[in-house]
């Protein structure tokens, strides 16, 4: 039988990422939901389907972006290569339950007693559904990205309270 060798040819995505062997780029890889940050230049990346956690970062740091979604995964999300040393803003939303329960208290639910009849009288036809509004608490760590490789647990600074860990 002859010789029968294989042609082998790299993938586009080690083509993209390592361009040259000789040199390759330190990167992070990371997966969520890519949103819009309110930082021009910026993004999110959401990591979860609640929305309420999230790293954002600059563009210009994203090294590639590969969207998840497939017929089996049809909520997706996206994969984000970020460069190792990029300043990544990490950050979670929750609701403040003291300043929640204080917003319900008896102050509040006498004082929506007194508004309510003067916004039915103003022609506000939901004026009996009015509530106090819900605060909610966002708590920044800004760390150095490659503190994000392995940081799926709660002793990560973006499930927790503590800071970030040394880079």
């Amino acid at each position: 039988m002859g010789d029968q060798r294989r042609s082998l040819v790299a993938d586009a995505l080690s083509e993209r990422l390592v361009p040259d062997p000789n040199s390759p780029k330190r990167f992070v890889l990371e997966s969520g939901y890519l949103g819009k940050s309110t930082r021009e230049g910026f993004w999110r990346l959401y990591l979860n389907s609640e929305m309420n956690a999230f790293q954002e970062f600059a563009e210009k740091d994203i090294i590639h972006t590969q969207s998840l979604e497939t017929a089996d995964n049809p909520m997706g999300g996206t994969a984000v290569w970020i460069k190792a040393n990029a300043e990544v803003l990490r950050a979670r939303i929750r609701s403040s339950d003291a300043q929640e329960a204080f917003l319900h208290g008896d102050i509040t639910t006498r004082m929506m007693r007194i508004v309510r009849p003067s916004f039915a009288a103003s022609g506000f036809a939901s004026a009996t559904s009015l509530t106090a509004p819900i605060s909610a608490t966002i708590t920044f760590f800004i760390c150095d990205s490659s503190v994000l490789n392995n940081c799926d647990t709660d002793d990560c600074p973006i499930f927790s309270d503590k800071v970030c860990p040394p880079s």
